[in-house]
Formats: structure tokens, sequence, C-alpha cells
């Protein structure tokens, strides 16, 4: 551990998607590796408990393994003082490794009743990150404890998606954890941003998520300008125990990335080629593309992070099209960046603050007060029942008494519905003691 007063400078960063298979380990290893080839020393953590990170740097029997990031884990709830140093494997690109196994699984579940359940990553970390300039954790494809725990555990995280398919509300939910996270155990944490992987830019549906993506997410979430292309080559290194760098130096996801690698060390910083970031009129800007500009006027103005919030919905809020769930992020957003902007509490139910938004808000929308905050209520929804919504087979009213289930009776809601292929109606699911929820199992 660090001595007292003595800020750690490395940078821990949570590669994290509960969707499998969009390349969180392969971007972990490639990434652990890059930083390394640009003078940077660097700790991969597996955090899940297939072992993939693991096995791909080249340690096929898991199983075998007598230290491994259940074993540090245990230590920290148990209080007992041991080299966290120890068991650690040393990879022949000079990338250092926590591995994992199955073991991991069952450690979830005496996480539930640890004291400070959601901080033991970070507690045991924060032994080792005085030695390192960056910790990577490739996280599991679930949002359980362990991930909370990783996420309580980094700086940033960097999520990467399949450009094969659209995921905005399978993020929806990742986001909402994040926020939850952010509430709760780590308010300093932020998104890098997203990593666009398995790009095949030979098909137009390809293009068009990465378009998508853009139009999405891109006013509130950093894309990473570097993609990942599919390619055999990236498939067959997971096997060989290297990375893409020492199996094929030459191939196209080496160099992408490579230049991703780059794109994080930058961090965010002001740009080596002067440019700036694109706030608002994304529109305009392809239009012009299209038409075969090659200039557009703009203005160069500086703004806190909540300003250009606020800019970036007011911009969205152009669309022709907007879905609810997006609408519904989008007041969420703008609401709580006006607040900052103007906080201050009263007597009252509500901060005066968050009144006057509101109100301004409605006046400038064309949306009503309450529509406003029926829009925001959807933010409360599971991701399943979000989707009905967007796709019009749940409507507003009823969506709205939906959010305010907790998560375990919401997914009841949309087991029933996949049941009897039915969604319920607004007299349905009026009052919590309404007839359509005494017909829900018993779980609940």
């Amino acid at each position: 551990m660090y001595p007292k007063g003595m800020i750690s400078n490395c940078k821990t960063i949570a590669i994290c998607n509960q969707k499998g298979g969009v390349g969180k380990t392969t971007t972990a290893v490639n990434l652990g590796i890059g930083l390394v080839m640009q003078g940077k020393k660097v700790l991969l953590v597996d955090a899940d408990p297939q072992g993939d990170l693991t096995t791909c740097l080249g340690w096929q029997d898991t199983d075998s393994l007598t230290h491994t990031l259940t074993n540090k884990l245990l230590e920290i709830i148990r209080e007992e003082t041991k080299n966290p140093f120890d068991g650690m494997l040393h990879h022949e690109e000079k990338v250092d490794l926590v591995p994992s196994n199955l073991e991991l699984s069952a450690l979830e579940m005496s996480l539930v009743t640890a004291m400070s359940r959601e901080t033991v990553m970070k507690n045991y970390l924060d032994q080792v990150k005085d030695k390192y300039d960056y910790i990577l954790i490739d996280c599991m494809p679930s949002l359980g404890m362990i991930t909370l725990n990783a996420l309580t555990a980094a700086d940033s995280v960097i999520i990467p998606v399949q450009a094969q398919y659209l995921p905005a509300k399978g993020m929806i939910q990742l986001l909402q954890t994040v926020s939850k996270v952010r509430k709760h155990t780590n308010p300093g944490l932020k998104i890098d941003g997203i990593l666009l992987t398995l790009v095949d830019g030979r098909t137009n549906l390809a293009k068009s998520t990465v378009d998508a993506l853009r139009e999405n997410f891109g006013n509130h979430i950093r894309i990473y300008h570097s993609s990942i292309p599919i390619a055999i080559k990236a498939a067959e290194v997971s096997s060989k125990g290297k990375s893409i760098y020492a199996y094929e130096p030459n191939s196209t996801v080496s160099k992408a990335y490579a230049d991703f690698t780059r794109e994080v060390l930058a961090d965010g910083r002001q740009k080596e080629d002067g440019r700036y970031e694109l706030v608002s009129g994304h529109r305009r800007k392809k239009a012009c593309e299209l038409a075969g500009f090659e200039t557009l006027r703009c203005e160069v103005v500086e703004l806190t992070k909540d300003e250009a919030t606020i800019l970036m919905v007011e911009s969205n809020f152009q669309r022709s099209r907007i879905l609810p769930s997006e609408k519904a992020f989008a007041y969420k957003m703008r609401l709580e960046a006006m607040n900052r902007q103007g906080k201050r509490s009263d007597l009252t139910s509500a901060p005066v603050g968050q009144k006057f938004s509101r109100e301004a808000l409605a006046a400038e929308s064309g949306d009503s007060h309450s529509q406003i905050q029926r829009y925001v209520r959807l933010t409360n929804l599971v991701p399943e029942l979000l989707e009905l919504v967007d796709e019009g087979k749940i409507k507003m009213r009823p969506a709205v008494e939906l959010s305010y289930l907790d998560e375990d009776r919401q997914r009841d809601v949309v087991d029933e519905i996949d049941l009897n292929d039915c969604t319920p109606s607004h007299d349905q699911t009026s009052g919590k003691n309404s007839s359509y929820f005494q017909n829900l199992p018993a779980s609940i």
C-alpha cells in the first residue's frame, strides 16, 4: 500500500458490458499489453469465474491455480494480513495478472453478507495499485456483486459494444447500474467511452449500427474514434496465450488496438491537433458531408460539463423521431444538470431548483410539467419493459404505474407478459392492490 498522505497515480479501468461475446477479454488483453508497450506498468484482474482472461494469457488449467482473485478477496473479508502480491502471474509480454477460476462464483454469495461488501475489491487493489500505472478489470457478463465491486474499485469504465446489433436497451441497464454506483459507493466513477468491436465495415448493417450508436449515445458518452474490425486472427489469438501484437503484429486488429491504446492514454485531454469537441449540430455536420461541403461554420464556446449536457439534450430533442426511452433519459439528464446549476432546498417536498427547472423545461419543450415527470419515471423501468414502451406495446400511463414496482416485481410482469402474450392496460395496473398484480406469481 502506498504511504499515508501519498496519492497513487494509478488509474483503474473496469471493462464492462453485461452482454457476453462483445470482446471484453480481448480488449483487456490487448489494451493492457498495448499500454505496456507504451512504457506503462499494468496489472490485469480477471473478475470473471469463467477465467477467460487467465486462459487467454496462457494459463489453461485454471482449476489448478492456488492463488486467485477469490483468495485475495477472502483475505480482505477475513481481515487476514498476507502479501497481496503472492500468486500474481507474470506474462512474458510484461503484464501482471490476478487470475480467476470457478471459485469466484461461490464467493459472490459470501459477499452478500460481508461488511462493506461493495468495497472488498477496492480494498485489495488499494494495497497493490502504487506499483502500477494502470489496473484493468475484466468484468463478467452480468451485473452481480462481483461486477459492483469492480465498478466501486474503478476510476472509470470502458464499454466494448459489438457493432452487429443495436445495444441501446441493454446498455440502459448498465448505465443505470453505473449511476447507482456513483450515488452509493463511488461518486467519482465515470464512463471513459464506448469501444466498437467486431466491426464488419463491408456490411450496411454495421454501418447503420455505428451511425445509430453515435446518434443515440454520442451526445452523452464518448465513442472512441478507433474501432476493432472483425477478423479471423483476432478469434485465433485467444487460444494462443499471447496478444495480437505478438501473434499477428501487422494485422488490422493489431493496428486498431494500438490506435485505441493511444486514445486511452490521451484520456480526454485537449487534442494535440487543436480540434474541438462537437457538442451540438451533428445532423447539420452529417448533411454537409453528404452534400460535399468541406467546411461548416461553427461557434467555439467554453462550457461547463452541465452546460454542455443541457445543450446536447436540446439538440437531441430536435430529432424528428425520438423514442420514449431516449426522451426519458434526455429529460432526466437535463433536469439533473439544471438542478446542479441552481441547487437550493426549502421545506417543501422538492428542491426549489428542481421545481424551477421543471417549469423552465416544460416551457421550452412543449410537454407539460406532469408529462415530463411521467417521462422521467420511465427511467426506473427494467430494460425489457422499457423496450415494450418504445415499441408501443405498453402505453405511457400503465408504464408509469409499473415504474413504481421494484426490479423483481417488474421482472415478474415481464414473465407474465411473455407467458400470456398480452401487455397490461392502465386500469389493470392502477394501484398496487389491483387484480393484475394479485394474479402475478406468488414470489412477489
